[in-house]
């Protein structure tokens, strides 16, 4: 099976982990993403070989999206990465990023996609996005390479 041959045609884009802000008065800082949700969004006719895949975000079809595998270890990234000048200034953000995720789940390749208006945040994300791990996602019964866009929020103190 030659996986730089196999077709790709829908774009996926998942949302969920790290997307909850933290209203005033909350007890955690960092309460528990929600289900992370999948969207088909395009379909385009002819779809390119992985090797485009890889060059960058592109159209991916799947029937299961891949899930986050290890969400308490993201919340304690999450805390951890968070800038200390900034959490005591009480500015937090979000920023999202790409991930590229092999057949089996595993993540290629981060990208910073969109900025949280802050550098040290932007660098943080990077950084908590190295401890995410996913399960594959599928097209029909065959894993499938994908790029998923999750945003990544730190909490304005």
């Amino acid at each position: 099976m030659d996986v730089f041959k196999r077709p790709f045609a829908l774009l996926l884009v998942l949302n969920g982990c790290g997307s909850h802000e933290t209203q005033p008065g909350a007890g955690d800082a960092f309460p528990p993403p929600g289900e992370v949700r999948a969207y088909m969004v395009d379909s385009i006719p002819e779809a390119p070989a992985l090797s485009i895949i890889l060059e960058g975000p592109t159209f991916t079809p799947f029937t299961v999206a891949p899930s986050l595998l290890n969400r308490e270890e993201v919340l304690r990234a999450r805390e951890r990465e968070h800038p200390t000048t900034l959490k005591e200034a009480g500015i937090g953000g979000t920023a999202r990023v790409y991930f590229l995720l092999d057949d089996q789940g595993g993540v290629l390749s981060r990208v910073l996609h969109e900025s949280s208006g802050h550098e040290a945040l932007d660098a943080a994300a990077l950084r908590v996005a190295q401890v995410y791990r996913f399960s594959a996602a599928l097209n029909g019964d065959e894993p499938v390479h994908v790029w998923v866009s999750l945003p990544i929020s730190f909490s304005a103190g």
